[in-house]
Order: C-alpha cells, then structure tokens, then sequence
C-alpha cells in the first residue's frame, strides 16, 4: 500500500511541532518573567505614555490624563489590571478637552483597548472607577497616531520581536494541521483504494 498518506502527515506533525517550539521560543526569550508570562513587558515602548502602578479602592474613582499634541489623530489607551482576580471590574469613561464625553466601557478582563478615531488637540482624560468588591492595582496606557509609532519603525520593539513572529508561527501552525489532516486524508484514501483492488484480486483467483 502507499504510504505517501503516512509521509505527509508525518510532514505536517513535524512543521506544526517546530512551529509551536519556535512560538514559545520567541515568548521565553523576550517575555517571560520570574512568574511566568510577563504581560507588561510586552506593552513597554509600545505607548507614548505608560502610567505607574495605581491601586483603586472598591467604588473609588481615578482619573489619568494624556496630551493629544496633533489635531484630528488617532489615539489608543488600554488599562491593565496588573493583579487581575475573576470578579475584578472597572467602569472607564474618556473624555475631550472640552469635556465631551468619547465614551464608556465595563471592563473585566485583565487588559482592555479602546480607541478615540479623531482626537483633538488637548488632554484625553480616562476615569477609572473600581466597580469590583476588591482593590485593584492597574497601569493605563495611551499612544498618539499609533500607525506611525515607533513601535512599527523599531525592529527591537515588541510588536516586532513578538507579534509578528507569532503571526507567522500562527499560520505556520495551520499549515502543518491542514497538512497533518490532508495526509490522514491520503492514507485513509488509499486504504480503501487498496481493499478494493484486494477484493477484486480475490474474486478473479476464485477465492
């Protein structure tokens, strides 16, 4: 029988296992801490301002304040909860320089992103409120006009030492399980292609 089925999927399990070695590879040698996974440090040169630890008593509210220095750009905050609990919970507001509100968000997860499209020139500030029943401890973060960052200029940042080696991990990854699959697929294929010719062996020999 031909084994071409069972050298595929051999082909794809080893490009699946060498891609997955490589992801977790790019991840331990720039990002893993003490503790394990070092969330932070992926988020360091990445924002144009990166606040200090902020501990919010339950039903206390922070505000934090970012300078827009361009009109109409884009901008990006994140808040991330840096002892995050299940059951930890923030309710965030943004507001313009004149006040107008950008909008509001729950957040109960360990890090959110939200974006302001055109933001004027000014200070955006972020209200923080803990609406959880335990203290939380978080960072906010801000970056004006991201898509001309530093952080996609900077062959040393971390979107480029991280994300972008672990898209292509990723789609290597996917090669390799479609190929595992379509060698399963080959092998069971000619499998039955081979009983075939072995039945109709057997009834022209007469057996």
């Amino acid at each position: 029988m031909k084994r071409r089925g069972l050298y595929t999927a051999c082909a794809g399990t080893v490009l699946f296992g060498v891609s997955l070695l490589a992801a977790n590879s790019v991840a331990e040698s720039n990002f893993m801490g003490p503790a394990g996974f070092d969330v932070s440090s992926i988020f360091d040169g990445m924002f144009d301002m990166v606040t200090d630890e902020i501990t919010i008593i339950p039903g206390a509210t922070e505000r934090v304040s970012f300078a827009v220095e361009s009109d109409g750009v884009p901008v990006i905050w994140a808040v991330h909860m840096t002892d995050y609990e299940p059951g930890d919970s923030l309710s965030i507001a943004a507001y313009g320089p004149s006040g107008n509100a950008y909008g509001r968000s729950t957040q109960v997860d360990e890090v959110t992103f939200e974006a302001v499209e055109q933001a004027r020139e000014g200070p955006v500030d972020i209200e923080i409120t803990n609406t959880g029943p335990e203290p939380v401890t978080i960072t906010v973060m801000f970056s004006e006009d991201p898509e001309n960052s530093e952080m996609f200029m900077d062959p040393d940042s971390p979107l480029n030492k991280l994300i972008f080696p672990l898209v292509i991990a990723g789609a290597a990854l996917i090669a390799g399980l479609v190929v595992v699959i379509a060698g399963i697929v080959i092998f069971l294929m000619d499998m039955r292609r081979q009983q075939r010719v072995n039945r109709f062996d057997d009834w022209s020999s007469g057996r």
